[in-house]
């Protein structure tokens, strides 16, 4: 635990460290948006696939 204590407070004491938190917050966003935007944009990207898919089988008489 120890351990642990002293390299959070390494961490926070370097400069490094905070350039790391910056970018793991900015990881979380763009996960978040990414996300967000599956969320919100899947079910219509999936019938449209569909639609897509079924539109070349009856082109090709299947």
């Amino acid at each position: 635990m120890t351990t642990l204590k002293s390299f959070i407070l390494r961490l926070a004491s370097n400069e490094d460290g905070a350039v790391v938190v910056e970018y793991v917050f900015l990881l979380i966003f763009i996960a978040m948006v990414a996300l967000g935007a599956i969320r919100t944009f899947g079910g219509a990207v999936t019938n449209k696939m569909g639609d897509n898919n079924n539109s070349v089988a009856n082109a090709f008489g299947n």
